[in-house]
């Protein structure tokens, strides 16, 4: 019994106390396993970390070297584009040593942009030309780059206008011993720029009032952002006329020029004087011949009101003017009126004729101060190709004679058959032809004629070839050969 009595409450113990520990043992296993978590990710974070900033050390480091060659790859690149702009401009200067078109100074060097722009690059007229790559800057100078820059527009223009000045320059002189040859060197001109004779004077003449002249007409036009038509004349300008229109700005393109041209001459001499002189000469031409030019307004073309306004000359007649101011040019030296060396610019008023006797020359005269050339042999110190080869004019006395020409060298005649073309005239038209034209001829009655006259045109005044060959006897038969 008293095993019995024990037996359940041993038994019953056994149950509770069976009970109890399995619960305090799971719970003792949860936190045994969440200490050994914690442990073992308390000991795994030292690692994870070190791992970590391994993973980033190596990443960074591997940054760090693709950063140090692409930076070695630009400096590379650069560096290469260094060696070739230099490469350039060693060539530009040996070029220019070579052909000995390098000047004293740095006198038109600038116009070899016109070999440039010829190639196409530049007479697209893009305002937004990446003008750093543009390679027609490296024979200008920092101002005139400058420039170039301030005003994005222009650099079309100047290559323009020398293009013009160029071609009017080549006119001019067509029949002249010096016919204004022109070279793919930096120097378009060649060597004759480097003397101070007239020809050299007409040069920085014409080129200067090129500028001026397509400046101001591209302002006036809207191809230029810093400048626009002049309007300064406004109001009326007389009894039946006012002010109005676009004006060109001819007084923008005379202070451009003055600023772009006139900055590539160097020094204090005598060649520094007469080039600022003559660039002047040029501008002062193409202001002085404006021309006005009006629009009437009225009904059915009364023209009660006129709207006038300023106009730029067509660019031969400033050529024209340019060329009598060759003709008549005159010989300077340097006056010393008093020291000007602490001057920023020579004093263009320094010049004096030659000779006392001859009176002092205006702005718009073209001033000289060494003798020309014969122009007559090749020469390659002096850059004269001479008149060998060149076609003359065998009945003529001027200039273009074959005697003036060829300098006495004498001269070759070749003679080519030409077509002799006889006007067609109808028997209406030339009586005397009429009467002495029978049938056997030309038999055309009255009413042929107006049939002929009719249907001429569409035929293209086709005639038989009969009727031509008696056409031509009788009219040789009347006038006198030699006068046809």
């Amino acid at each position: 019994m008293i095993l019995n009595n024990v037996s359940p409450i041993s038994q019953r113990g056994d149950q509770v106390c069976g009970t109890v520990p399995r619960a305090q043992s799971c719970e003792q296993s949860i936190t045994s396993t969440q200490t050994v978590r914690a442990a073992a990710a308390a000991a795994a974070a030292p690692a994870l970390a070190s791992f970590l900033e391994h993973l980033s050390d190596r990443l960074l480091h591997r940054f760090q070297q693709t950063l140090t060659t692409l930076s070695g790859t630009l400096e590379y690149i650069m560096r290469v584009l260094a060696l070739l702009l230099a490469v350039k401009a060693a060539c530009v200067l040996l070029v220019s040593s070579l052909t000995g078109t390098a000047a004293v100074n740095n006198s038109g060097r600038w116009w070899g942009i016109v070999n440039v722009a010829s190639s196409g690059n530049l007479l697209t007229n893009s305002k937004n030309v990446q003008l750093a790559l543009d390679p027609s800057l490296a024979l200008l100078s920092r101002r005139q780059r400058k420039l170039i820059r301030q005003n994005p527009g222009i650099l079309h223009a100047i290559a323009s206008g020398l293009h013009t000045a160029i071609k009017e320059c080549k006119w001019q002189f067509r029949n002249r011993r010096w016919n204004c040859p022109t070279t793919y060197s930096p120097n378009v001109f060649g060597k004759i720029v480097n003397r101070g004779c007239r020809e050299a004077a007409f040069v920085f003449a014409i080129t200067s009032a090129g500028v001026t002249h397509a400046v101001a007409r591209s302002c006036s036009e809207g191809a230029i952002e810093s400048c626009t038509c002049d309007y300064r004349r406004r109001g009326p300008g007389g009894p039946d006329w006012h002010w109005g229109g676009c004006s060109d700005n001819v007084e923008f393109g005379r202070m451009f020029g003055r600023e772009f041209v006139d900055s590539s001459e160097r020094g204090r001499d005598l060649r520094y004087l007469t080039n600022l002189h003559n660039n002047e000469a040029g501008r002062m031409t193409v202001a002085s011949e404006m021309q006005q030019e009006c629009k009437c307004h009225g009904m059915s073309g009364s023209c009660t009101v006129r709207t006038c306004w300023m106009r730029l000359p067509n660019f031969r007649v400033v050529g024209d003017y340019l060329k009598d101011r060759f003709d008549g040019a005159s010989r300077v030296v340097y006056a010393n009126k008093g020291s000007n060396r602490a001057s920023h610019r020579a004093d263009p008023r320094h010049l004096e004729p030659e000779n006392p006797a001859h009176k002092l020359p205006s702005t718009r005269d073209l001033v000289y101060f060494e003798k020309s050339p014969n122009f007559c042999s090749y020469n390659g110190k002096t850059g004269t190709h001479g008149t060998s080869g060149r076609v003359c004019n065998s009945s003529s006395p001027a200039l273009d004679g074959c005697e003036l020409l060829c300098c006495g060298r004498g001269y070759k005649t070749r003679i080519e058959q030409m077509p002799l073309y006889f006007p067609l005239v109808l028997p209406r038209e030339l009586p005397q032809l009429h009467q002495y034209t029978d049938s056997s001829s030309v038999s055309m009655n009255t009413e042929q004629t107006d049939q002929f006259e009719a249907e001429g045109p569409k035929l293209g005044f086709k005639m038989s070839h009969s009727i031509l060959l008696q056409t031509e006897k009788k009219t040789r038969e009347l006038l006198n050969t030699e006068q046809l």
